[in-house]
């Protein structure tokens, strides 16, 4: 367990898509501890990716930011929305998630209220993490009326 939470954490830092591992967990640990393995996995380089952005690609990116109107103005919306904005943009399945981290750690959103948005993933989580169960329980149900045809 606490290696695939190192290994999701990594695969966030890196930005690799999680999904895959998401579902994995479902199949391997069930729905209950596989959601807290991924919600801690994906906290932790969350985390990471936030801080390192922050330390490192900030700087440069602010400059390059402020030639861009649009970008400014989203990033200026990110910052004084903070949390509304995160929960929101956390609840929705389209935006991706690890380029997510990267623009909060550009944002002016303070650390704490990046963590306490990190709440927002629950919901994802728990859908992707029981999509096995659901195609394992939708496939049952089409085998059984299949059958009793």
């Amino acid at each position: 367990m606490v290696l695939f939470v190192l290994a999701y954490a990594i695969a966030e830092v890196i930005l690799l898509p999680a999904a895959p591992a998401t579902v994995l967990a479902g199949s391997v640990y069930g729905l209950a501890l596989g959601s807290a393995l991924v919600v801690l996995g994906a906290s932790l380089g969350a985390i990471a990716v936030f801080l390192l952005t922050r330390r490192w690609l900030r700087p440069q990116a602010s400059r390059w930011l402020e030639r861009s109107r649009h970008l400014e103005a989203l990033r200026r919306v990110v910052s004084q929305e903070g949390l509304r904005v995160l929960l929101l943009a956390r609840l929705s399945p389209v935006l991706p998630y690890n380029l997510l981290n990267v623009a909060y750690g550009l944002s002016d959103i303070p650390p704490l209220t990046f963590g306490l948005g990190l709440i927002g993933i629950l919901p994802g989580t728990v859908l992707y993490v029981g999509s096995p169960e659901n195609a394992r329980s939708t496939a049952a149900q089409l085998v059984s009326a299949i059958e009793a045809r």
